[in-house]
């Protein structure tokens, strides 16, 4: 009986449903490979696929989200999560992305899912922003934010997503996007 499955591409930890790939073998990995390389899987036999932290690490990630796109079929679900070189932490680190993780690959903004997303003719669900770590710099910084401006703090936070947390939206610091086939 053939079935679509739900991917996690670079996961680690088992979830009901889910199907894992990672480059790196472990006992709940069920398929190991480059990223890169999708062949392993028949076209349109996979309908969501979620790679959080997955993009940053890939030569060509254009490519890679091609082969990914061939293997969906109309309606299906694409969720991608990367780190933002415009995030605040990162800012207040002062990391400097080219030597942060010598495996990051590749630089992102909110504009450069966007664009992804638009070059592969996908529709846009939703999109937006996760925290770095809620750690005692971002908790100053939230606290800062709300006594700078709080008429402004507080209308930015009741008209946020019910999802979102208040310091996803003030510091930006990973991005995702939801994209439909």
């Amino acid at each position: 009986t053939y079935y679509k499955m739900k991917l996690h591409i670079g996961g680690k930890i088992k979830k009901d449903g889910w199907k894992i790939m990672n480059i790196q073998k472990n006992p709940e990995v069920d398929f190991i490979g480059d990223l890169s390389d999708l062949s392993q899987f028949q076209d349109e036999s996979i309908e969501e696929i979620y790679a959080s932290h997955v993009l940053e690490h890939v030569d060509s990630p254009l490519l890679m989200l091609k082969d990914i796109v061939s293997n969906l079929s109309v309606g299906d679900i694409v969720y991608i999560e990367v780190p933002l070189y415009t995030g605040e932490s990162f800012k207040h680190e002062k990391y400097d992305w080219s030597l942060w993780y010598a495996e990051h690959l590749a630089l992102y903004s909110l504009d450069t899912l966007i664009y992804i997303a638009q070059t592969l003719d996908l529709q846009i669900l939703d999109k937006g922003y996760r925290n770095f770590i809620s750690d005692n710099y971002n908790k100053k910084r939230v606290l800062t934010q709300f006594f700078l401006n709080p008429i402004s703090f507080i209308y930015r936070n009741l008209t946020k997503r019910k999802y979102q947390l208040v310091l996803d939206n003030v510091l930006k610091d990973y991005g995702y996007i939801v994209l439909k086939k």
